[in-house]
């Protein structure tokens, strides 16, 4: 060779890409012969110690062309995907024989071994080339540095994040060879090769709204927002599993709606609901029926869910009152988690009484009513919308109710008979958990009442009796005397 640093390879035609049971395999297609002069650019030779590169393109299954001559794409596939990991691997395959070259699109990787398909048994060693690399904000993962060769690459893992927010990898691409150089459009030996493989994204995300939600007779919605991946064909096992807490009334469940983007889907023709009790709670699946599958395809897919919460004689609260819900979402086998999404709920004790000789005693048949605030910061100066009615308090001068987690305003609307009504209206605060009466207190209040006096008499005692006794007789004696003189009167007048 007239020069040390040049590799000359005489190469017959072959396949240009070759896909075994790999996936995507970048292979260059060669046409070269043996030149003893110095070479030019457009010599069919390759320089051995020519640097070169490999960058990796990661996109939400790009379905636009993509390159196959390992030029990169001026325009390029929509939303690129950050933080996917890849892992480059060079091929223990000598170049310098030409048919090595004629064998590259039989090269298959298999169960972690490389070999050509008429040698299964024959493996090529692998070696890893660097640490992995992971794509950037544009979806871009760069090798460096790299020598004439074959190389495997492999995506290994990662958190995908798109211009959607984070994301799970539904399909991951499949491992692809990259021969290094290849030849490009116009003919040319291209050292810097850019590679687009396929995968497939899902987001999935979990809404809850208890805005209105302030009583255990008031609905809580809960939402599962799913971005199915484009150009993937979903399987029949797809589908949206949701364990809610058990301190969520479990005959109140239900889902309410499913949409695919705009369309509403039908239960029974595109879904099915089917409702089990765990240990957890109330277990919802929501399976999508062979004929949704295409409907769905590409669509964000939202399901709608209602429910109260237990009442206060249900499920204890716990000590925080923290309700929590996620949603599982299965796409073709992989299972993705959504966030949790929170209600927190609290119950509170009322403790109704009189004093008597200096104890408590309990006061029984007295009711609450539970009000919002109004105004910000909260005031109860201005009553705002009823939340409820307590029970009667019982024997004991207990009364409890549930609600959510706030501020609200209590006004005493049922008295105990023989008692005076307390008419203040008390400002309380509600946290999450159970109630408390042991100190520290925690929502908790306790409740006068004083007995009601009626009007005294002006006399009291036996000598008041007998005045009284006294006035009476004369009063009658004065109406029966006033009525003898009347009648006489009309006598008169009668005979005259």
């Amino acid at each position: 060779m007239t020069q040390t640093h040049r590799l000359r390879v005489i190469i017959g035609v072959i396949a240009a890409f070759a896909v075994a049971l790999m996936g995507m395999v970048f292979i260059p297609s060669a046409d070269a012969s043996v030149s003893a002069r110095s070479p030019r650019p457009d010599d069919n030779i390759i320089f051995e110690d020519t640097n070169g590169s490999i960058t990796v393109h990661k996109h939400e299954t790009p379905e636009a062309s993509t390159s196959n001559d390992g030029t990169e794409l001026m325009d390029a596939p929509p939303r690129p995907v950050e933080g996917i990991n890849f892992k480059l691997s060079k091929v223990d395959l000598d170049l310098t024989k030409s048919e090595n070259w004629q064998k590259l699109d039989s090269l298959t990787y298999k169960n972690g071994n490389v070999f050509f398909l008429d040698a299964p048994t024959n493996y090529l060693a692998i070696t890893q080339v660097g640490d992995e690399k992971t794509t950037d904000n544009n979806g871009k993962a760069t090798f460096t540095d790299l020598g004439v060769a074959v190389y495997l690459v492999e995506e290994t893992g990662g958190t995908p994040t798109t211009a959607q927010g984070s994301g799970h990898v539904v399909a991951k691409s499949e491992p692809f060879f990259v021969v290094l150089p290849m030849k490009d459009n116009k003919n040319q030996w291209n050292y810097n090769i850019h590679a687009y493989p396929k995968n497939s994204i899902a987001q999935v995300k979990k809404t809850i709204d208890d805005s209105k939600a302030f009583s255990t007779a008031n609905k809580v919605t809960w939402t599962v927002e799913a971005q199915m991946p484009t150009g993937l064909d979903l399987q029949p096992n797809t589908k949206i599993v949701d364990v809610f807490d058990k301190r969520i009334n479990t005959g109140s469940i239900g889902v309410t709606k499913v949409m695919a983007g705009t369309v509403p889907l039908k239960e029974g023709d595109d879904y099915t609901v089917t409702y089990d009790t765990t240990a957890e709670g109330r277990k919802v699946t929501v399976s999508f029926n062979s004929d949704a599958l295409n409907k769905i395809k590409g669509q964000k897919v939202v399901v709608t869910y209602e429910g109260t919460v237990d009442p206060v004689t249900g499920v204890s609260l716990g000590e925080d009152g923290v309700i929590p819900n996620q949603a599982t979402v299965t796409i073709n086998g992989t299972d993705m988690v959504t966030n949790t999404v929170n209600t927190t709920w609290g119950d509170y004790e009322i403790f109704k009484y009189t004093t008597v000789d200096g104890a408590e005693k309990p006061l029984s048949e007295a009711k609450f009513t539970i009000y919002q605030p109004t105004g910000d910061p909260a005031s109860c100066d201005t009553l705002g919308d009823e939340v409820l009615t307590t029970d009667a308090t019982d024997t004991n001068g207990k009364t409890k109710f549930r609600v959510k987690a706030g501020t609200y305003c209590m006004k005493e609307t049922t008295t105990p008979p023989g008692f005076t009504e307390n008419t203040a209206v008390v400002k309380i605060e509600v946290a999450g958990g159970s109630s408390s009466a042991s100190a520290p207190e925690k929502n908790y209040s306790k409740v006068e009442n004083t007995k009601t006096n009626f009007p005294n008499l002006p006399l009291t005692g036996a000598n008041g009796r007998l005045l009284l006794l006294i006035i009476g007789s004369a009063l009658i004696a004065l109406a029966v005397g006033t009525a003898i003189v009347q009648r006489r009167r009309k006598r008169a007048t009668r005979n005259q």
